[in-house]
């Protein structure tokens, strides 16, 4: 059940400034399965305004791409098809032939809103091979910088409460701040729940 929620883990977490008038404002995690195009990116889309923790203009608002520096046009738009369970998207158009789902035939890919938007569509084709290659590569590089390429699922969320079996929701049960555990009560450890059912 967990497995299905979730969803594979067939992806990887990037860290994007966002950067306006020359000042980072923000920073957002988004998620990717083409980290080997990373260089390629064309924008960066958002569902929603409600992601960004400050009010800013949008016009000049950009995200800084992790592998080259390149800063990348926000579009907020809920016009465009985001990979399942996500409201970001990094605009690589190597999606050109994707085969959308009915329901979803009013969305547009990313290669389609480029078109649109009259962005480049060009990226770097890459045989199965080297496509592996240059994404354990970047992924690596990232990872050691400290801007994300944590292998994960699209589905995964930092702020998302998770459903727990044992130590249920983490949500605090009173008003009075951080309750820490006394030090004589360190490790935390489960109980033996051998025959619990």
């Amino acid at each position: 059940m967990q497995k299905n929620w979730i969803g594979k883990c067939n992806g990887h977490s990037f860290t994007y400034n966002l950067i306006l008038d020359g000042k980072i404002i923000d920073t957002l995690q988004i998620w990717t399965d083409r980290a080997e195009l990373l260089a390629d990116s064309k924008f960066v889309g958002i569902r929603s305004a409600e992601f960004l923790s400050s009010d800013c203009d949008l016009t000049n608002l950009r995200a800084k791409n992790p592998v080259n520096g390149e800063l990348l046009p926000v579009f907020v738009t809920e016009k465009i098809l985001y990979p399942i369970g996500s409201d970001m998207i990094v605009g690589i158009p190597s999606d050109q032939n994707i085969k959308k789902p009915e329901s979803c035939r009013h969305l547009l890919s990313v290669y389609e809103l480029c078109q649109e938007m009259n962005i480049s569509t060009s990226y770097e084709l890459l045989s199965k091979e080297e496509a592996m290659a240059k994404k354990k590569v970047i992924v690596e590089k990232l990872l050691s910088e400290g801007r994300g390429g944590y292998l994960n699922s699209s589905r995964l969320r930092d702020w998302l409460i998770s459903r727990q079996r044992y130590w249920r929701t983490p949500i605090p049960a009173n008003q009075c701040g951080v309750l820490p555990v006394p030090a004589e009560h360190l490790p935390v450890v489960l109980p033996d729940l051998s025959g619990f059912s």
